[in-house]
């Protein structure tokens, strides 16, 4: 009889309880960290009968066939006969595509490493077409590497060629990453309209030049129209790669070891609208590599010398030690305070918002007294915080030393004033404002829809407490509690005892919060949360002279300002050394003193912003 065959869910979830667990859109997938995973899928998001006939297809076929770069379905998994889901291998110590591309743009990645991964992914590529499949929702998430070894994930989704809806490929997306000829773009949602050979070559060209540069493809700032999305460039045929006035943060850094044939390949698939298997192209890419000791990185054998090396040695002034003045943001030329990275106030008293460029798009006088001002992510909406007048404080009576009114303005009309008895807990994230009614210890949220003002209760409390809110309303609170701390994650609770809290930070790509409470001097409590439920504890990491107030936490990695680095801590694995858990990374412009913020530009990248004491703000991208 299957071992994966139970007679009631009780004696399925017993099973599972014991097993850690990944919780995504379709399901959720266990694993014993030894050689087995199970996916679970979620019956309300997905079609679990089509998913059987899919499942069990692909259990049969593998069989035949073999699949040794791919998690394929191994048994599946059913409660009193009704299917649930299956197994199949667990891979040990795997990262995703996603993070090696990262690296490589952090300059942490050896470029034939890189090439030789996708040389691999690409002649897997070619295997799975030849069993007759289409991968379809292709993108760097779907690739798992561990010791150079490479398995695709999500089997459950591919799809046979030339099958109906039934067995074909999950018509789901990732759109950065998806053949455009593939979309519907007359839909305002994303629609897949279908998937293809053509469609998972298209894909596989831009996951290698992302992972092989760390630069999307169709990335950068488009400086004719600088709103248009990656998926309307790449409908458009807008590459990196071609002369259309593209800006990107590190400049064209593959110039130097990118072939002729790979760079046409590349060209072929964005620009000219043909689809074919870069394998060949990529293949000979390696081949073509000379390596550089002087400055420790490759070019074209083309090339008779190292053309990094000659254009540094003829323009004195490109140094071999990286300033990264390329990277100034704001000037601290006309800037007398940097309230955060898109807002300061300059020298006459004026409030200046800045786009992503660092060009001036709104300006407002600050006023007199101790008047705040901040704008939304619409900088059609600013706020004013101004401190009660004499005659105010009196008429409200009490202790009103902290108390302040919320003035927000459209353009320059007032549409809201709000009375907020501490002044501390207003905030503005995004698009909206946050503040406490202190009398009821709730947490307010003001939006602003089509012009119309509106105020929500996000959480009540019994007594006085401390949060963090985010661009897109998820919150913490952190209030007393008779054994201790409790930290309150969307309405899920968790009590710590007596520690003093020190950070509390969210981060919207792992959808993790981070905590972290100092439990005597040298001894710090470091605990991750998804979804409201504690994942990880440790107090194996020691926080000692960095700089906790000014982090930001990033790709479940909080990233820290030292003295000429950035240091990032990985609590997630906290069963590896310490020399894995933190890492630095060589940025001259960051001290102990900096303060880091994120913006988020797509899924899987951000803008790191270092905002120093000098007020000079400097931008990378993550």
């Amino acid at each position: 009889m299957n071992q994966f065959s139970f007679s009631r869910p009780k004696e399925l979830d017993d099973r599972l309880k014991k097993l850690d667990a990944h919780h995504g859109g379709e399901g959720s997938v266990y694993n014993d960290h030894q050689h087995l995973a199970i996916k679970i899928f979620n019956a309300k998001e997905v079609n679990v009968a089509r998913k059987e006939r899919k499942v069990r297809k692909l259990i049969q076929q593998s069989r035949m066939v073999g699949y040794n770069e791919a998690m394929v379905p191994l048994e599946p998994v059913t409660v009193n006969g009704h299917f649930v889901g299956y197994t199949m291998k667990y891979v040990k110590d795997a990262v995703d595509l996603d993070r090696i591309a990262e690296k490589t743009f952090m300059g942490k990645k050896d470029l034939k490493d890189n090439l030789r991964l996708m040389i691999k992914i690409a002649q897997a590529v070619e295997k799975i077409h030849n069993t007759g499949m289409i991968i379809g929702d292709f993108h760097p998430g779907q690739v798992l590497v561990s010791n150079g070894n490479i398995s695709f994930v999500d089997t459950d989704s591919w799809g046979w060629m030339g099958q109906s809806h039934e067995l074909g490929p999950d018509l789901k997306c990732l759109p950065f990453y998806v053949d455009p000829r593939s979309r519907d773009f007359s839909c305002r949602d994303v629609v897949v309209k279908h998937y293809s050979k053509a469609s998972d070559f298209y894909s596989l060209a831009v996951i290698a030049f992302y992972v092989l540069t760390g630069e999307h493809p169709f990335g950068g700032v488009y400086q004719i129209d600088t709103k248009m999305s990656k998926e309307l460039r790449a409908r458009n045929q807008l590459s990196v790669l071609g002369e259309h006035d593209i800006k990107i943060m590190k400049g064209k850094t593959w110039e130097a070891w990118m072939t002729d044939e790979l760079k046409e390949a590349f060209l072929d698939i964005f620009e000219r609208g043909k689809r074919y298997n870069i394998e060949v192209a990529l293949s000979n890419q390696l081949m073509e590599l000379q390596y550089c000791k002087r400055h420790k990185g490759y070019y074209n054998s083309a090339y008779k010398n190292c053309p990094v090396c000659s254009f540094r040695s003829g323009k004195n002034a490109l140094s071999t030690t990286n300033n990264f003045s390329e990277n100034l943001f704001l000037s601290n030329t006309d800037i007398k305070k940097v309230y955060d990275y898109r807002t300061y106030l300059n020298k006459v008293g004026e409030v200046v918002r800045v786009n992503e460029r660092g060009e001036e798009i709104r300006k407002s006088v600050k006023g007199f007294g101790k008047i705040e001002t901040y704008f939304f992510d619409d900088e059609r909406y600013m706020i004013k915080i101004k401190p009660l007048n004499f005659f105010q404080k009196i008429g409200k009576g009490g202790n009103v030393e902290n108390a302040c009114y919320v003035h927000l303005y459209k353009e320059e009309t007032e549409i809201e004033k709000i009375f907020v008895s501490n002044k501390a807990t207003v905030r503005i994230y995004g698009n909206c404002l946050f503040y406490v009614e202190d009398k009821t210890h709730t947490l307010k949220k003001l939006t602003v829809l089509n012009g119309d003002v509106k105020i929500t209760d996000i959480a009540k409390k019994q007594t006085d407490f401390e949060y963090v809110a985010t661009t897109n309303s998820k919150y913490a609170i952190i209030s007393k509690h008779q054994n201790g701390i409790e930290i309150d994650i969307d309405g899920k609770c968790t009590v710590i005892p007596g520690q003093r809290p020190l950070i509390m930070k969210y981060d919207a790509i792992s959808n993790m919060w981070i905590w972290i409470s100092k439990v005597s001097n040298s001894k710090y409590n470091t605990i991750v949360f998804r979804r409201g439920k504690q994942v990880i504890q440790t107090t194996d990491i020691n926080y000692d002279s960095m700089n906790l107030q000014g982090s930001v936490f990033h790709r479940a990695t909080l990233c820290l300002a030292s003295d000429g680095k950035m240091i990032s801590v990985m609590p997630y694995v906290v069963n590896m050394p310490i020399s894995k858990v933190i890492t630095e990374s060589m940025i001259s412009v960051i001290s102990k003193d900096s303060t880091l913020e994120l913006k988020q530009i797509s899924k899987n990248r951000s803008e790191l912003y270092v905002l120093n004491a000098d007020r000079n703000v400097y931008k990378f991208v993550m």
